[in-house]
């Protein structure tokens, strides 16, 4: 399984908020962090040359700053 492979656990997973994911109609509040740690949601805008059209969300399942 991935998360196995990633060393996310099933408790780990369960803590998540929104492991659901998000529903239609849902609202999310954005703000800016200065850290960023595993579970956390990011969302980001695509550059123009990309064929996104919207902006981007994904959940954070390692960091590594460097």
């Amino acid at each position: 399984m991935w998360y196995e492979e990633n060393n996310i656990t099933k408790e780990q997973f369960k803590e998540f908020s929104y492991k659901n994911g998000l529903n239609k109609g849902d609202i999310i509040f954005v703000w800016s962090r200065s850290e960023y740690k595993k579970g956390d949601v990011i969302i980001f805008e695509p550059n123009m040359d990309a064929t996104a059209k919207y902006p981007i969300m994904h959940r954070l399942v390692t960091y590594n700053p460097y």
